[in-house]
Order: C-alpha cells, then sequence, then structure tokens
C-alpha cells in the first residue's frame, strides 16, 4: 500500500501527524522546503526525517558541540541539566526548526561565567528585554554615550565604532581610561573592544549605580541621557550583575565590544537593533571591511571613506535609503548621514 501523508499547509507553517504525532514546520525552518518534498514524493522515510529535528540536532551536537547534548527531553551542559527559561527557548526553537545553533552558542559561552549568580540573571535579561543574539552566542545591547563618543558618566572612555576613527583616536586609546586608570580600550577583531578587571564590577544587584562597564535594553534608553547610542556586543560570560531597578533592563560587565552607532531622532533610535539571530557582528562572521574601506580607515588615516566616495553616496541619496547605501558600501547609518550632512571628517 502506497504512504499518503496526512497534513495540513497553514499561512505560515506545515502540521504533519505521522506515526500518532503531530509535527508543526515553519516556513522559516531549514526543514521547511523537505519536509514539502517528502510530501510531494509520499516518502514516508524522507518525511520522518525532515520532521524529526530533534533527533536531527541531537546527533549534529554530538559532533559540533563538545559540551551540550540533548538526551530524550532533558538538555545538558556537560552532566549538569539545563532547566529554567533558556532550556524553554532552546526547545521551542527546535520544535519551530530553526537555527538552534546561536543558542547553543549563547549556552556554551554563558556558562564558562564564574558567578551563579550571573549565569541566572543573563538569559533572564536578554530574554525580557528582547535583545538579539548573534550566531557566536553573544547578545546585542545598547549604550548612550557624549557626543564625542566618551562615557556619560565619567567622560574618559572612548565608545566610538572602530570604522569611525581617526588617527587621534588611535593616539587617545593607548592611554588608560576610567576615573582610576582601570578601563583598557583596544582594537579586537575590527571591533573596539572596551574591559576592565572582573573583581572592579560591583556584582551587587540591588546597587543599582556603580562600578562596572554599563549596557542596557531598548526601553531603558529614554531614561538616560547622551546625544548618541551605540550598538555593544557581549559575551554572556562577561556579564557580572544586572540591577534590579527598571524592571532588569540594564546591566554590568567587564568587557564588550562596541560595534555600531544608531541613527538618533527625537532622542530614540530611528530603527532597533532588530530582532532575532544578527549575522553582522559574529566573529566567524567577520572578514574585514573592503579594500577602500581598510585604506581609509587605517590609524594613519583620518577618514572612513574617500572623497571620490562621499560624492558617490551624496548622488546615491537622491534614490536610495540610507540603509540600503549602508548596506551597499559596509558602513553604518550614522556615517551615511554624517556624509549627507557634510559632518566631520566629511566637511571639507
Amino acid at each position: 500500500m502506497s504512504f499518503k501523508p496526512n497534513y495540513i499547509l497553514g499561512a505560515s507553517s506545515v502540521t504533519v501527524f505521522l506515526d500518532g504525532k503531530t509535527y508543526t514546520i515553519n516556513k522559516q525552518a531549514p526543514s521547511f522546503n523537505a519536509v514539502i518534498s517528502a510530501l510531494k514524493a509520499n516518502d514516508k522515510q524522507k518525511l520522518q526525517d525532515a520532521v524529526d529535528i530533534r533527533t536531527g540536532i541531537a546527533k549534529a551536537l554530538q559532533k559540533n558541540s563538545q559540551s551540550v547534548r540533548i538526551e530524550n527531553n532533558q538538555i545538558f551542559y556537560n552532566d549538569r541539566e539545563v532547566t529554567g527559561v533558556i532550556a524553554t527557548r532552546i526547545f521551542e526553537v527546535i520544535r519551530l526548526g530553526l537555527d538552534v545553533n546561536p543558542m547553543i552558542k549563547f549556552l556554551e559561552n554563558l556558562m564558562k561565567n564564574p558567578s551563579k549568580r550571573a549565569v541566572d540573571e543573563a538569559f533572564g535579561f536578554s530574554e525580557a528585554c528582547s535583545l538579539p543574539i548573534t550566531p557566536d552566542g553573544c547578545i546585542l545591547a545598547y549604550k548612550r554615550v557624549r557626543e564625542d563618543y566618551k562615557d556619560v558618566h565619567s567622560a574618559t572612555v572612548l565608545n566610538k565604532p572602530y570604522k569611525l576613527f581617526t588617527a587621534e583616536d588611535m593616539a587617545v586609546i593607548k592611554a588608560t581610561q576610567g576615573k582610576r586608570g582601570e578601563v583598557t580600550v583596544s582594537i579586537e577583531d575590527g571591533f573596539t573592544t572596551v574591559s576592565m578587571p572582573r573583581n572592579l564590577v560591583n556584582e551587587d544587584k540591588d546597587q543599582t549605580c556603580s562600578e562596572g562597564l554599563h549596557f542596557c535594553s531598548y526601553d531603558y534608553l529614554k531614561h538616560f541621557g547622551g546625544s548618541r547610542i551605540v550598538v555593544l556586543k557581549i559575551n554572556p560570560a562577561d556579564i557580572v550583575s544586572i540591577p534590579s531597578d527598571y524592571n532588569n533592563s540594564k546591566g554590568r560587565c567587564s568587557r564588550y565590544q562596541v560595534v555600531d552607532e544608531l541613527e538618533v531622532e527625537n532622542n530614540m533610535p530611528t530603527e532597533p537593533i532588530p530582532d532575532g539571530y544578527v549575522d553582522d557582528y559574529a566573529e566567524e562572521s567577520y572578514n574585514g571591511e573592503s579594500e577602500e574601506v581598510k585604506k581609509e580607515s587605517a590609524p594613519q588615516f583620518s577618514r572612513k571613506i574617500s572623497d571620490f566616495y562621499a560624492e558617490m553616496i551624496r548622488e546615491m541619496l537622491n534614490e536610495k535609503s540610507l540603509t540600503e547605501i549602508a548596506k551597499h558600501f559596509k558602513i553604518s547609518r550614522r556615517t551615511v548621514a554624517r556624509i549627507r550632512d557634510y559632518e566631520a571628517p566629511y566637511n571639507n
């Protein structure tokens, strides 16, 4: 007897009933096309392989992760069972057939955090504040800074994205920063990296304004001053505490990377960080910039884009949006806006 599958195709998913179990596969899932193909072919084995995502992921984890494994309905990090919000979210990602690797890498990073309290707080913070996770398992958050990119509190720490650096900025970061010289600013993987000794960061969540490198959620931005807003990439291993005020929407860490700047209008970003997994700032996805941009962003140069390309961008603004141009040249929207408005260093 030939196999006839039982299924229904919805607006955003397909639901299959197979061997007494119901499987719902989201259209965004990598396995969606394989499921549809198996349904068209009336091939039971191919359909079973396509819908049984958890088994496939469990097998893949055995090859790709030395620390995380899935057994039946349990997730383990080494010999420790992972429960709570993060386990629920991992299984939800698996159920939808989405890429679970960013969550697995996030878990691996998180478990390297030496503080149990920080481990307990970190995922709840990113979940509650809708902060995206990068493919290499870090979170993206916000920070307000002054017009000169110095931190608002001490006005001593430079938080400027490296792609906007001038020769003068390179000289500035060679000096120790912070009120007591406890902060180091360097360039790593093409990004401005800010760090301080972890044991100098206050780990008490009930002391809401204290020592440490600060970051926040989108909603917290309206509670804090600072004319610019930068995007931070934070490894959960470096999170120290999530202060309890403002519904746990800000945090302190010992290290972050400044990966971008957001355009500000009416004191808030014109476009928040996108939801979901963000590829732009994963370590393995960083391939540097184009040769023209590399040349112009080298420390001995004071400009990010040459005069030739700046004029080209101004002409393109007649037909394309800031976002389209920024993606085309692999620069930030803020840089495009600077060129448009003839702001320094594009005012000659």
